[in-house]
């Protein structure tokens, strides 16, 4: 006689097959403002700053790594980076957390549509997957948020023309949190299709 499996031995064994085939990170989430009438055109020169209130030590492994993937995002786009002065300013920072860390952060932002302040998407890069993931477990470790932020400034009159964030949710010990991994990661998706349409949030696979 065949042997009946229990429904809660099903649903375990559903659930590891389900743990198993998730990818370790989810999506890239983007979310860019910039001025229509003053959007910087990816030419001329441009260097690269700290974000004034910024988390990481500018002169750390971590933020040299970070400053090179958007120099070489910069350079694509037809920029040409210098070590100070030029056109325009980008200024970078970056930062990793837990989901909750990143909860209650201020969302405003000091460019948008006609000027205006727009405000940050809050869904913080988390997918349905990804939260299935969370509760099933998995030799990932925890999940963290990496988070990259970049604004640019006109040179000129330190005007904020355009500025962007990137997050994306991993296993805190998988190969995509790994600083090189993720640093391109996020830079790629920041500058993808820039300077990108103004208030909308995207998601790069």
């Amino acid at each position: 006689m065949p042997r009946i499996l229990a429904p809660v031995f099903l649903a375990a064994a559903a659930a590891a097959s389900l743990s198993a085939c998730m990818t370790p990170a989810g999506p890239v989430e983007v979310t860019r403002f910039h001025r229509a009438e003053t959007a910087p055109v990816p030419r001329g020169t441009i260097s690269l700053a700290p974000l004034p209130s910024g988390t990481i030590a500018p002169e750390s492994i971590e933020a040299r790594t970070y400053y090179d993937a958007v120099a070489a995002e910069l350079s694509r786009l037809g920029y040409t980076v210098v070590a100070a002065g030029g056109d325009y300013r980008a200024e970078v920072d970056a930062q990793r957390g837990t989901a909750a860390e990143f909860a209650n952060r201020g969302s405003g932002v000091s460019v948008g549509a006609g000027g205006s302040t727009g405000t940050y998407g809050s869904g913080v890069g988390l997918g349905v997957g990804l939260d299935l993931t969370r509760l099933l477990g998995g030799d990932g470790g925890p999940r963290v948020i990496t988070e990259l932020d970049a604004r640019i400034l006109r040179a000129s009159d330190s005007l904020v023309v355009w500025e962007g964030r990137a997050q994306q949710e991993t296993g805190a010990r998988t190969e995509a949190a790994q600083l090189n991994v993720i640093s391109r990661k996020l830079a790629g998706a920041l500058f993808q299709g820039f300077p990108g349409n103004s208030g909308e949030t995207i998601r790069v696979k």
